[in-house]
């Protein structure tokens, strides 16, 4: 009898051990799929940036600069109204270029951190007047390398666009911050809700997503009607 029941709780040992080791297997290989997708995605947006800031942009830049020229070199007064219309127009179109390039990839400088990454954009969105952004920030001198900047500034960017398109919000406030061994992220809205706006979508799960791969929670309080209430927990040593 003994015997039979060791027997037994060894191979209940074994099994479990196997049991733990498939799962594991396929977590890792879950997080390795996203990852390569999240990379695929941010190396096609590089290319892009690339093409447009380098290609594109130049070829604007010396069109503008032969308008210019020919503005200057007329005398017909129609022509040259003409010319100024479709020198301002062209003005326009190089900083929407320019725009695009740092949307798709605002991460090429590797010397700014985090920090500098979120206050550079959210010094634009408060310019633009559409929505009011206040950033708290207080990781002390906590290094946290380039390519998880980029990522925990991309869940930033997913989340004050979502804010911008779908929450009709006049304020959203960032909290970033260091306690103990856990990075805390925490971000809030006035607007009209998740529910109401894009809580199950595409944004929201690549947000999942990002974090996941960080080993970190993500905690989403519902306030239909009043807003979104999103915190963000990340142990420290996965981020340096």
């Amino acid at each position: 009898m003994l015997f039979a029941v060791t027997v037994f709780a060894v191979l209940f040992l074994f099994m479990y051990m196997l049991y733990r080791h498939f799962v594991q297997k396929l977590e890792r290989q879950q997080r390795e799929s996203v990852q390569a997708i999240l990379e695929t995605q941010e190396n096609e947006r590089r290319t892009i940036a690339l093409e447009v800031h380098d290609n594109l942009g130049p070829l604007l830049s010396i069109t503008n600069m032969r308008i210019e020229a020919l503005t200057a070199a007329t005398d017909n007064e129609h022509a040259k109204g003409e010319l100024n219309h479709v020198h301002k127009q062209l003005k326009d179109a190089i900083f929407v270029c320019r725009d695009i390039s740092h949307e798709l990839t605002p991460f090429l400088n590797t010397e700014i951190g985090l920090q500098q990454m979120i206050s550079d954009h959210v010094q634009k969105i408060n310019a633009a007047g559409k929505l009011q952004v206040v950033f708290n920030c207080n990781i002390a001198d906590v290094k946290i390398h380039h390519q998880k900047s980029a990522s925990l500034c991309r869940v930033l960017m997913e989340l004050l666009n979502n804010t911008i398109k779908h929450a009709h919000a006049q304020q959203a406030v960032i909290d970033m911050g260091v306690k103990g061994t856990q990075f805390i992220l925490g971000y809030t809205d006035d607007g009209v809700g998740m529910k109401a706006t894009t809580g199950n979508g595409i944004g929201m799960k690549n947000i999942q997503s990002r974090v996941q791969l960080l080993n970190g929670q993500l905690q989403t309080v519902q306030h239909d009607g009043k807003g979104v209430d999103i915190r963000i927990k990340i142990p420290l040593k996965e981020l340096i």
